[in-house]
Protein backbone atom coordinates (compact mmCIF):
# COMPACT_ATOMS: atom_id res chain seq x y z
CA UNK A 1 0.00 0.00 0.00
CA UNK A 2 2.62 2.27 1.07
CA UNK A 3 4.14 1.70 -2.38
CA UNK A 4 1.39 1.90 -4.39
CA UNK A 5 0.74 5.48 -2.92
CA UNK A 6 4.06 6.67 -2.48
CA UNK A 7 5.58 5.64 -6.26
CA UNK A 8 2.95 8.01 -8.38
CA UNK A 9 3.57 10.51 -6.25
CA UNK A 10 7.21 10.65 -6.46
CA UNK A 11 7.04 10.20 -10.29
CA UNK A 12 4.34 12.79 -10.23
CA UNK A 13 6.80 15.04 -8.11
CA UNK A 14 9.88 15.04 -9.79
CA UNK A 15 7.87 15.59 -13.48
CA UNK A 16 6.63 18.66 -11.54
CA UNK A 17 10.14 19.50 -10.85
CA UNK A 18 10.95 19.67 -14.78
CA UNK A 19 8.65 22.93 -15.21
CA UNK A 20 11.03 24.66 -13.31
CA UNK A 21 14.13 23.93 -14.96
CA UNK A 22 12.59 24.10 -18.60
CA UNK A 23 10.76 27.79 -17.98
CA UNK A 24 14.74 28.80 -16.88
CA UNK A 25 15.79 27.24 -20.12
CA UNK A 26 13.17 29.13 -22.32
CA UNK A 27 13.37 32.56 -20.36
CA UNK A 28 17.08 32.17 -20.27
CA UNK A 29 17.27 32.51 -24.19
CA UNK A 30 15.62 35.80 -23.95
CA UNK A 31 18.27 37.24 -22.15
CA UNK A 32 19.60 37.85 -18.41
CA UNK A 33 16.65 40.13 -17.02
CA UNK A 34 14.47 37.14 -17.96
CA UNK A 35 16.08 34.51 -15.82
CA UNK A 36 16.38 37.36 -12.93
CA UNK A 37 12.51 38.05 -13.04
CA UNK A 38 11.86 34.52 -12.45
CA UNK A 39 14.73 34.34 -9.99
CA UNK A 40 12.25 36.94 -8.13
CA UNK A 41 9.15 35.46 -8.92
CA UNK A 42 9.89 31.56 -8.01
CA UNK A 43 9.46 33.02 -4.07
CA UNK A 44 5.72 34.35 -4.67
CA UNK A 45 4.68 31.14 -6.59
CA UNK A 46 6.01 28.86 -3.90
CA UNK A 47 3.87 31.08 -1.48
CA UNK A 48 0.72 30.78 -3.55
CA UNK A 49 1.75 26.75 -3.86
CA UNK A 50 2.11 26.29 -0.12
CA UNK A 51 -1.33 27.87 0.56
CA UNK A 52 -2.83 25.75 -2.34
CA UNK A 53 -1.12 23.11 -0.62
CA UNK A 54 -2.09 23.42 2.67
CA UNK A 55 -6.22 23.56 2.15
CA UNK A 56 -5.48 20.33 0.05
CA UNK A 57 -3.32 18.33 2.41
CA UNK A 58 -5.63 19.70 5.38
CA UNK A 59 -8.78 18.10 3.47
CA UNK A 60 -7.25 15.46 2.76
CA UNK A 61 -5.99 14.15 6.33
CA UNK A 62 -9.43 15.19 7.71
CA UNK A 63 -10.82 13.30 4.74
CA UNK A 64 -8.67 10.08 5.75
CA UNK A 65 -9.48 10.55 9.18
CA UNK A 66 -13.40 10.41 8.52
CA UNK A 67 -13.14 7.70 5.96
CA UNK A 68 -11.56 5.07 8.75
CA UNK A 69 -14.35 6.28 11.32
CA UNK A 70 -16.76 5.07 8.50
CA UNK A 71 -18.26 8.58 8.40
CA UNK A 72 -19.11 8.68 4.82
CA UNK A 73 -21.56 11.93 5.14
CA UNK A 74 -18.94 13.87 6.67
CA UNK A 75 -16.69 12.48 4.11
CA UNK A 76 -18.78 14.17 1.26
CA UNK A 77 -18.89 17.28 3.59
CA UNK A 78 -15.12 17.66 3.63
CA UNK A 79 -14.52 17.38 0.48
CA UNK A 80 -17.51 19.57 -1.29
CA UNK A 81 -16.76 22.31 1.73
CA UNK A 82 -13.17 22.01 0.97
CA UNK A 83 -13.59 22.86 -2.58
CA UNK A 84 -15.62 26.13 -1.35
CA UNK A 85 -13.04 26.83 0.66
CA UNK A 86 -10.66 26.80 -2.15
CA UNK A 87 -12.83 29.14 -4.19
CA UNK A 88 -12.72 31.77 -1.35
CA UNK A 89 -9.25 31.85 -0.44
CA UNK A 90 -8.29 32.07 -4.30
CA UNK A 91 -10.52 34.61 -4.75
CA UNK A 92 -9.33 36.79 -1.88
CA UNK A 93 -5.51 35.71 -2.89
CA UNK A 94 -5.97 37.22 -6.51
CA UNK A 95 -7.31 40.68 -5.56
CA UNK A 96 -4.80 40.96 -2.33
CA UNK A 97 -1.70 39.94 -4.90
CA UNK A 98 -3.14 41.57 -8.18
CA UNK A 99 -3.55 45.20 -5.82
CA UNK A 100 0.09 44.53 -3.97
CA UNK A 101 2.26 42.74 -7.35
CA UNK A 102 4.65 45.42 -7.77
CA UNK A 103 5.28 45.64 -3.97
CA UNK A 104 5.59 42.48 -3.26
CA UNK A 105 8.18 41.99 -6.18
CA UNK A 106 10.05 44.71 -5.16
CA UNK A 107 10.17 43.42 -1.86
CA UNK A 108 11.59 40.24 -3.25
CA UNK A 109 14.42 41.76 -5.38
CA UNK A 110 12.96 43.35 -8.51
CA UNK A 111 14.85 46.33 -9.74
CA UNK A 112 13.41 48.66 -11.93
CA UNK A 113 15.48 46.73 -15.19
CA UNK A 114 13.86 43.49 -13.70
CA UNK A 115 10.51 44.57 -12.71
CA UNK A 116 8.87 44.42 -15.95
CA UNK A 117 9.87 41.07 -16.98
CA UNK A 118 8.61 39.79 -13.08
CA UNK A 119 5.56 41.78 -13.70
CA UNK A 120 4.58 40.30 -16.80
CA UNK A 121 5.25 36.62 -15.64
CA UNK A 122 3.90 37.19 -11.98
CA UNK A 123 0.37 38.98 -13.46
CA UNK A 124 -0.33 36.02 -15.83
CA UNK A 125 0.84 33.54 -12.33
CA UNK A 126 -1.61 35.79 -10.22
CA UNK A 127 -4.91 35.67 -12.88
CA UNK A 128 -4.45 31.81 -12.87
CA UNK A 129 -4.14 31.31 -8.60
CA UNK A 130 -7.30 29.87 -8.86
CA UNK A 131 -6.30 27.10 -11.56
CA UNK A 132 -3.26 26.28 -10.05
CA UNK A 133 -5.08 26.08 -6.15
CA UNK A 134 -7.92 23.51 -7.67
CA UNK A 135 -5.15 21.59 -9.14
CA UNK A 136 -3.39 20.80 -6.00
CA UNK A 137 -6.59 20.73 -4.19
CA UNK A 138 -8.14 17.83 -6.69
CA UNK A 139 -5.12 16.39 -6.58
CA UNK A 140 -5.20 15.32 -2.90
CA UNK A 141 -9.07 14.83 -2.62
CA UNK A 142 -8.70 11.88 -5.78
CA UNK A 143 -5.52 10.40 -3.81
CA UNK A 144 -7.01 10.70 -0.65
CA UNK A 145 -10.02 8.44 -2.12
CA UNK A 146 -7.88 5.62 -3.15
CA UNK A 147 -6.90 6.82 -6.75
CA UNK A 148 -3.16 7.94 -6.55
CA UNK A 149 -1.96 6.66 -9.63
CA UNK A 150 -5.15 9.15 -11.26
CA UNK A 151 -3.90 11.80 -9.05
CA UNK A 152 -0.33 11.61 -9.66
CA UNK A 153 -1.79 11.39 -13.44
CA UNK A 154 -3.08 14.47 -13.17
CA UNK A 155 0.22 15.97 -11.85
CA UNK A 156 2.16 14.84 -14.55
CA UNK A 157 -0.58 15.74 -16.87
CA UNK A 158 -0.42 19.26 -16.27
CA UNK A 159 3.72 19.05 -16.15
CA UNK A 160 4.06 17.64 -20.09
CA UNK A 161 1.08 20.03 -21.43
CA UNK A 162 3.04 22.89 -19.71
CA UNK A 163 6.42 21.81 -21.38
CA UNK A 164 4.68 21.65 -24.86
CA UNK A 165 2.65 24.73 -24.49
CA UNK A 166 5.61 27.12 -22.80
CA UNK A 167 8.06 27.17 -25.65
CA UNK A 168 5.22 27.72 -28.22
CA UNK A 169 3.82 30.89 -26.85
CA UNK A 170 7.64 32.00 -25.73
CA UNK A 171 8.60 31.82 -28.77
CA UNK A 172 5.48 31.92 -31.10
CA UNK A 173 4.92 29.53 -33.33
CA UNK A 174 2.20 29.28 -36.58
CA UNK A 175 -0.71 30.90 -35.05
CA UNK A 176 0.65 31.66 -31.75
CA UNK A 177 2.57 35.07 -31.45
CA UNK A 178 5.65 35.28 -29.38
CA UNK A 179 4.68 36.44 -25.74
CA UNK A 180 8.31 36.19 -24.29
CA UNK A 181 8.45 35.52 -20.45
CA UNK A 182 4.46 36.01 -19.88
CA UNK A 183 4.19 33.06 -22.53
CA UNK A 184 6.07 30.38 -19.67
CA UNK A 185 3.70 31.32 -17.45
CA UNK A 186 0.65 31.26 -19.87
CA UNK A 187 1.81 27.75 -20.96
CA UNK A 188 2.48 26.61 -17.67
CA UNK A 189 -1.69 27.25 -16.73
CA UNK A 190 -2.47 25.63 -19.89
CA UNK A 191 -0.87 22.40 -18.38
CA UNK A 192 -2.44 23.12 -14.75
CA UNK A 193 -5.99 24.02 -16.64
CA UNK A 194 -5.33 20.54 -18.04
CA UNK A 195 -4.70 18.62 -15.25
CA UNK A 196 -7.98 20.33 -13.79
CA UNK A 197 -9.59 18.57 -16.52
CA UNK A 198 -8.82 15.07 -16.19
CA UNK A 199 -9.40 15.24 -12.30
CA UNK A 200 -12.83 16.96 -12.35
CA UNK A 201 -13.85 14.31 -15.23
CA UNK A 202 -13.02 11.37 -12.92
CA UNK A 203 -14.89 13.08 -10.50
CA UNK A 204 -17.98 14.32 -12.22
CA UNK A 205 -18.38 11.01 -13.64
CA UNK A 206 -19.21 9.50 -10.55
CA UNK A 207 -15.85 7.03 -10.63
CA UNK A 208 -14.98 8.31 -7.04
CA UNK A 209 -16.11 7.14 -3.81
CA UNK A 210 -17.41 10.71 -2.93
CA UNK A 211 -20.99 11.81 -3.53
CA UNK A 212 -21.81 15.45 -4.67
CA UNK A 213 -24.74 17.62 -2.95
CA UNK A 214 -25.90 21.30 -2.96
CA UNK A 215 -25.98 21.25 0.36
CA UNK A 216 -22.65 19.96 1.25
CA UNK A 217 -21.23 22.95 -0.27
CA UNK A 218 -22.36 25.13 2.59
Amino acid sequence: LLLRFSGPAILAAETSALYNLFDAIWCGRLGAESVAALSVAHPLMHIYMAIGSGIGVGSASLIARNLGAGKKEETNRTVCSSISFFFIVSALMTIICLMNLEMLLRLFGADDSVLPYAMSYMFVETCSIAVDFFLLVLVQLVRVGGSPTLASAGTITSSIMDLIWSPILVFGLGPFPALGIAGAALGTTIGRATGVSVLLAYLGLGKSIYQFKPEYFV
